[in-house]
């Protein structure tokens, strides 16, 4: 008995071995303040307000049918993100013809493509190579996300549903780019490194990879900030970003609050759970913008992108402060 027990040892360690090493390491990293608070929504729901636009390759209602998909993507109304994640989050479109505003906190959280300029407010001019720019608005002194907006650059790039639009080999998938985009709405970061500005750490408190050397595990998250042409690995979420999206918000902290929507909208609802009424108009800050950027967009220039594929995502941090105000430069 001793002889078997003694043989069978070494494969027993070597099973447990395997199995530990074939684990995924599951890594998330939250935006935080300077004082190392998490930005999230403090509400149970949160709601956005699509500006689709009528494209070479989508039709406006195919543009509207690719954000609400996007945006489905992280609310508890898919089944496997209500199972641990109490976060609503809405989506109305605006009417035809009514412009995306600028990003700024003025209680919209716009999703929309730009497409006559990628210079919203010039004379400053985001990174060309950026594929979307999220703005996120929150409160330093409690990581409360009060406002978001979403901007898709629809002057450098070429949009479509390339899963129903013939390629050329040269479009981007709008659902794609947005999912991603919805991943910093909701607080999320990239997964990986750029080399520029402090290193982030994950739950963990580990450092991120770098981009250009990130494990195929961390490239196939929906937060890794580069995308393929034709790529829509991004519409579905990776363990990883589900495991972010439940941390953020789980189910036993839900606090029970979506106040209805206050501001009057045009438009109507797109998403899976009924008509609304309008636009929700988060509390606003009685204090100033002082901008925090961080990413991959606005401070990007001259740094090389992870190949292959361009920059999914800059997000621009703008933290409130109560100060004098004080227009954010990009």
């Amino acid at each position: 008995m001793k002889t078997v027990a003694g043989s069978r040892a070494p494969l027993l360690m070597l099973l447990l071995t395997t199995v530990g090493l074939s684990r995924p390491a599951f890594a998330y990293v939250r935006n935080e303040t300077a004082s190392g608070l998490p930005f999230a929504w403090k509400k149970s729901c949160a709601w956005m307000t699509a500006f689709p636009t009528e494209l070479p390759l989508m039709t406006r209602d195919e543009a509207s049918s690719a954000i609400a998909a996007s945006v489905a993507a992280w609310s508890k109304q898919d089944p496997a993100n209500g199972a641990c994640s109490y976060l609503d989050l809405h989506l109305l479109v605006a009417a035809v013809g009514q412009s995306q505003p600028p990003a700024r906190n003025d209680g919209t959280n716009g999703i929309g493509l730009r497409r006559d300029t990628w210079c919203p407010q010039s004379p400053n001019c985001y990174d060309p190579a950026a594929l979307a720019l999220t703005s996120v608005f929150a409160r330093t002194s409690t990581g409360e996300i009060v406002d978001a907006d979403i901007e898709v650059n629809g002057v450098n790039f070429s949009w479509a549903d390339v899963t129903r639009t013939a390629p050329t080999g040269t479009e981007q998938d709008l659902q794609n780019a947005v999912t991603h985009e919805m991943g910093h709405v909701i607080g999320l970061d990239h997964t990986c490194y750029f080399g520029s500005g402090a290193r982030p750490t994950d739950q963990n408190g580990a450092p991120i990879p770098d981009c250009a050397t990130a494990s195929a595990a961390v490239m196939e998250t929906t937060m890794f900030p580069s995308a393929n042409t034709l790529d829509t690995n991004k519409r579905t979420l990776a363990p990883d970003d589900r495991m972010g999206l439940c941390a953020s918000y789980p189910v036993a902290s839900d606090p029970m609050s979506c106040p209805a929507p206050t501001s009057p909208d045009a438009g109507a609802d797109a998403g899976p759970t009924g008509p609304d009424a309008g636009l929700d108009a988060p509390a606003r800050d009685a204090g100033s913008t002082a901008p925090s950027k961080q990413g991959c967009s606005c401070e990007m220039s001259g740094v090389a992108a992870p190949a292959p594929g361009a920059l999914l995502a800059g997000i621009l941090l703008v933290m409130l402060r109560r100060r004098p105000r004080r227009r954010p430069r990009c």
